[in-house]
């Protein structure tokens, strides 16, 4: 240790200005670390912001759909479908999710619900009423994941191919 001994007046200080100057280095790294991750809550990485909610369309503009890329496990986690007309057959509107992305999340409710379900090799359709000439809609999941990492798979109506949702889920 090497500290010295000043007189300041009539008393004696020790000091230690190595140690000093790595208390400072160690502030201002705490103080970078801090407005880091203020930045990254600003700007949505913990969700909802502007880096946080994501959108994505299908080419014909007909199917977008609205999620958050960053979530947290065992939180719900809402996604919005919206068709701009929705196109129905047979008086029913049929939207699907991927199976390998059903499996990875619980679906908590559907909004309005669907009349029935209908599982398919690779999709789970969820079949809604509809009466009347085509028109919007919308249709809004809550799902819950059990467990973080990352989540991936496609959302669509009829015979689509969709489009894809990718989740960052903390823990």
């Amino acid at each position: 240790m090497s500290a010295s001994k000043r007189a300041a007046g009539r008393l004696e200080i020790a000091e230690d200005l190595a140690l000093q100057r790595r208390a400072w280095v160690f502030e201002r790294v705490g103080w970078i670390v801090f407005a880091v991750v203020l930045l990254a809550a600003v700007v949505g990485l913990f969700g909802g912001g502007v880096v946080g909610d994501a959108e994505v369309s299908a080419a014909d503009g007909a199917l977008a759909v609205e999620y958050p890329r960053f979530a947290r496990a065992h939180s719900p986690l809402s996604i919005r479908v919206r068709l701009e007309p929705a196109q129905p057959t047979d008086g029913e509107l049929r939207l699907w999710m991927s199976r390998e992305y059903a499996a990875r999340l619980d679906i908590d409710h559907v909004s309005p619900p669907p009349s029935r379900t209908e599982l398919g090799a690779e999709r789970i359709e969820f079949v809604f009423p509809w009466r009347g000439p085509p028109g919007p809609a919308a249709v809004t999941f809550v799902l819950e994941a059990d467990a973080g990492g990352s989540v991936r798979g496609r959302i669509g109506a009829g015979d689509g191919d969709g489009v894809p949702v990718r989740h960052l889920l903390y823990p």
